[in-house]
């Protein structure tokens, strides 16, 4: 009976372990899974959430359905329907009753290279996606958040360094360093017939201080830091 119990055991073990390790180490689909060109009806909508019309990186709109009620979505300056969306965060939720904090924060949220973003899908008036795009999303901590314009960077590398066409965009009125740093950066490059456009921005607008004048008291939060990408089919 030993042996018999010894060996069930054992064959338990071995169906539950791959299952759980495949499970851990499934690829999430995110925003670079999306494929230009492809019909809205043909992309994975279940490996998303939270639809909704969006607003260029601002709160989201109309919810939706999925990708494929882009139309209700009124048209941006080009003509495109931008749809944002969540990652399925499933299996973080899997993760974190196993209480596995790392699996689950390597698999948790909407993010590109861990920067939360708020992430859309843009399509034309026939439903074929034609580009992406990626806000960093200020709803996250205050560190975070004051990193968000190095995601640009992450960015930059994915597509290689060489051949962007950069423009230090000069300071505004009343707008000062952060840190001792002034970033205001637009970036451009055709990639297999896209073109890919890259912003960061790290500073202080008018009337923004590290304190107040009046008490002298350190003042929090008062700084841009972002990022955004977008990526548009010629």
């Amino acid at each position: 009976m030993a042996l018999i119990f010894t060996a069930v055991l054992v064959a338990l073990c071995g169906a539950v372990g791959p299952a759980q390790a495949q499970e851990d180490s499934q690829h999430r689909l995110d925003i670079w899974d999306l494929k230009l060109g492809s019909a809205a009806a043909d992309l994975p909508e279940e490996a998303f959430i939270d639809y909704a019309c969006g607003t260029n990186g601002g709160p989201p709109g109309t919810p939706l359905g999925g990708f494929v009620d882009f139309a209700l979505c009124a048209p941006e300056a080009d003509g495109l329907h931008e749809v944002a969306f969540r990652y399925d965060d499933e299996l973080e939720y899997r993760l974190l009753a196993r209480r596995d904090l790392h699996g689950a924060e390597t698999n948790g949220g909407t993010s590109v290279y861990d920067y939360a973003v708020i992430a859309s899908a843009l399509f034309d008036d026939e439903g074929v996606l034609r580009g992406v795009r990626a806000v960093t999303d200020d709803r996250t901590t205050l560190r975070n958040r004051a990193s968000a314009y190095q995601m640009a960077e992450a960015v930059l590398n994915r597509f290689g360094l060489a051949g962007w066409a950069c423009v230090d965009v000069p300071a505004s009125r009343g707008e000062e360093p952060l840190a001792g740093q002034y970033v205001n950066k637009s970036c451009s490059k055709v990639v297999d017939g896209a073109t890919v456009a890259v912003n960061a921005h790290r500073f202080r607008r008018r009337g923004e201080t590290e304190t107040n004048r009046f008490t002298g008291q350190v003042v929090r939060g008062q700084f841009e830091s972002s990022s955004e990408f977008e990526i548009h089919e010629n």
